[in-house]
């Protein structure tokens, strides 16, 4: 049902399929899955789970953008080689990619900040670190130096500082008490 001429003030135009109505637009508006569209594109899947689906070659990149007056403002989607990245862009760089594996995180300067917006490391933590497991480590490796590789963990309650090929070289167990040397 249309109301062309738009003599009720209320004009909209409905799709139907099957008798079931599907999609309207109303003032310009459009919306799936709800007579009543408040925003440009409207979806509404109270029934079901809702998603929006951007395909494309994988060659091509799939993304949304976000511009004010034709300029890119942002951008979120899928790019890079073999469209393999998933980033945020601002409009003149990364502000944030993961790669399709997951493991790969980075900013602009390479830097990640965990509660600071202003990472001045590689990793800049404002807070608390927890590190869980049933050996939980904090390895270092010194790049310059070949086979200089160093842990702090904690085995069976005891802080054990270790390096690569040496063994122990320091333990804190849970009574204070220091052993250098020893386990």
């Amino acid at each position: 049902a249309a109301d062309e001429n738009n003599e009720g003030g209320n004009s909209y135009q409905a799709f139907r399929v099957d008798g079931s109505e599907v999609m309207r637009i109303t003032n310009g508006n459009v919306g799936i899955g709800t007579t009543g569209p408040g925003e440009l594109l409207h979806i509404d899947g109270a029934s079901t789970n809702t998603y929006l689906a951007i395909d494309s070659d994988t060659s091509k990149a799939a993304a949304i953008r976000f511009q004010d007056d034709g300029s890119d403002l942002w951008q979120i989607g899928r790019t890079g080689v073999a469209n393999t990245r998933f980033q945020i862009y601002d409009g003149t760089q990364n502000v944030m990619a993961m790669e399709r594996n997951g493991d790969r995180w980075f900013t602009p300067n390479g830097n990640v900040g965990i509660g600071t917006t202003s990472p001045a490391y590689k990793l800049d933590v404002n807070g608390d670190i927890r590190i869980d497991g049933t050996s939980p480590a904090l390895w270092l490796n010194e790049t310059d130096v070949a086979g200089n590789d160093y842990n702090m963990k904690v085995v069976a309650g005891v802080w054990q500082f270790n390096e690569s090929g040496q063994g122990t070289r320091m333990v804190i167990d849970s009574n204070g008490n220091v052993g250098i040397g020893t386990t």
